[in-house]
């Protein structure tokens, strides 16, 4: 079928398999003007493809039962527009000049992606996309980590690109074990299939932050240390420290040594306390063998 010129096909198939209506204005040089009124002719289309053309905004025309969209390699500064196909799953806006994304999260049965090419800082709006399976980031102003933090929220995500982009990553840390660790969902990054290797390394680093958040979050109890002799002089410590609880009690000396949970001490805590112990007797003998020491007479 041929209309002014544009390749029509019916009985094409469509993303489910079934039959569609495809239509191809594709490396025409058209403006958004020139595709308005030639797509007015084909309200029931389900595929469109506009790429390689001048389009500078999305065109008003294109019919709400569209399913599959390409408007890659346009000029387009903006996705306004896109927020009226409610029903579409593909979109194709590679290679234009979008700074924004989030007028994508007005078409919530998007299941592929492709935003390569463009001028991309961060990744808002795409969260909100429940069915999304593939996204491609590709070549575009990503910088830190955080910015696709919010794709962890998109859990049936198993294909993402994000070669080119100018991420921030911790040279000590591997690149695809930081994105795993943020989506865990992902399958495939860069074109290539995840090993199991790096997904082990990705649960391992995963550990390791939980562990050190714990250790952060865990409270220190302020414990009150007494000299051994509370007269003694020469100490300068104010008697206050903060340590761990310790695991064991020690006891007064006995036939029978327990610790706190009434089990009796074994022989490394024997040592210590038989130790601590010969250190205050011989504390006390020098102590009393200084009381017995008479005053030097001063002249």
């Amino acid at each position: 079928m041929e209309v002014s010129g544009v390749r029509t096909r019916r009985g094409s198939l469509g993303l489910d398999g079934a039959e569609s209506s495809f239509c191809d204005l594709s490396g025409r040089g058209l403006a958004a003007a020139q595709i308005e009124r030639t797509l007015r002719v084909f309200e029931t289309a389900e595929v469109i493809d506009l790429s390689n053309n001048e389009i500078e905004r999305i065109p008003a025309t294109i019919p709400h039962s569209i399913l599959a969209l390409d408007v890659s390699f346009n000029v387009l500064a903006s996705a306004e527009g896109i927020e009226r196909l409610k029903g579409l799953q593909e979109v194709h806006l590679g290679f234009n000049r979008l700074a924004d994304a989030s007028l994508l999260e007005f078409c919530p049965r998007l299941q592929r992606v492709n935003l390569s090419g463009n001028r991309l800082m961060n990744t808002r709006g795409l969260e909100t996309l429940v069915y999304l399976e593939h996204l491609d980031l590709s070549d575009n102003l990503i910088e830190f980590p955080d910015a696709l933090r919010p794709l962890s929220l998109n859990q049936n995500l198993t294909h993402l690109a994000l070669k080119g982009n100018p991420i921030r990553l911790n040279p000590k840390n591997d690149y695809r074990v930081l994105l795993l660790d943020m989506i865990p969902s992902v399958l495939v990054l860069d074109d290539k299939k995840i090993r199991g290797a790096v997904k082990c390394r990705a649960r391992l680093y995963d550990d390791k932050k939980q562990f050190v958040i714990h250790n952060q979050n865990r409270p220190h109890t302020a414990t009150r240390v007494k000299p051994l002799l509370a007269g003694d002089a020469t100490s300068k410590y104010d008697g206050t420290m903060f340590l761990q609880p310790a695991q064991t009690q020690l006891r007064a000396p006995s036939s029978g040594l327990r610790g706190r949970s009434g089990q009796p001490i074994d022989e490394k805590q024997r040592n210590v306390l038989s130790v601590i112990q010969s250190l205050i007797h011989h504390k006390k003998q020098t102590l009393a063998t200084l009381s017995r020491t008479p005053p030097v007479a001063t002249t």
